[in-house]
């Protein structure tokens, strides 16, 4: 995955790290966790704080989907791509794209189960709470977490993507109203292939899409 150009994308990363640290967990099994929710706190806050613009936003999903669906490890898992380590550079970043899409499925997920009185940064902050008091979160602490807001399909699907490696699809409102799933084709080594970008729904306000 290239670099970002523009050095405050890296800085943002760099200080969302400090406020996703991570859980218990052998090093590379648990980057969906270390990497994935970064990517994805670091897209969203700030464009909550008015610091970047909806178009930014947009570019920033469509950036993270296209370094996922046209990656040749997409579909390999978590173990596997351990293995390859830094010998792989796109591949090593497979799960900060895929835990991006990961979380901002399970976001739009939680919203809906609960009717739109909770979301994922009430799961987040809630067992960053119980982090700082002391308790140890692992994966399975994740996993009974979020099981808890949207039931046994929550396991599943995250066995599936982050674990196993299947292909991840969003639902369409994975990052709000404002954004709109769409169809379209990538290119690896001359090989077209089947993949998704997000749109901008022109009817819904910025303003809207800022409050998600």
């Amino acid at each position: 995955k290239p670099e970002k150009t523009d050095p405050r994308g890296t800085i943002v990363h760099e200080m969302m790290h400090e406020f996703v640290g991570g859980i218990e967990g052998p090093e590379g099994l648990i980057a969906w966790f270390q990497e994935g929710l970064t990517v994805f706190y670091s897209n969203l806050l700030p464009l909550r704080a008015g610091l970047g613009t909806v178009d930014e936003y947009l570019a920033g999903i469509n950036e993270e989907a296209k370094s996922y669906y046209e990656n040749p490890g997409k579909n390999m898992s978590a173990e596997a791509i351990v293995k390859v380590g830094f010998g792989d550079e796109r591949i090593r970043h497979v799960p900060y794209a895929r835990g991006f899409l990961y979380f901002a499925d399970l976001d739009a997920k939680i919203r809906e189960a609960s009717g739109g009185k909770r979301k994922l940064d009430n799961v987040v902050l809630e067992l960053f709470a119980r982090r700082k008091a002391g308790e140890k979160i692992d994966q399975e602490k994740w996993l009974e977490a979020v099981t808890k807001e949207i039931g046994p399909s929550a396991r599943t699907q995250f066995e599936a993507v982050n674990l196993r490696g299947e292909t991840i699809v969003p639902v369409s409102g994975a990052f709000g109203p404002g954004f709109e799933r769409k169809a379209v084709k990538y290119s690896l080594d001359g090989k077209e292939l089947e993949g998704f970008e997000w749109t901008r729904v022109p009817s819904v306000p910025d303003s809207v899409c800022r409050e998600w």
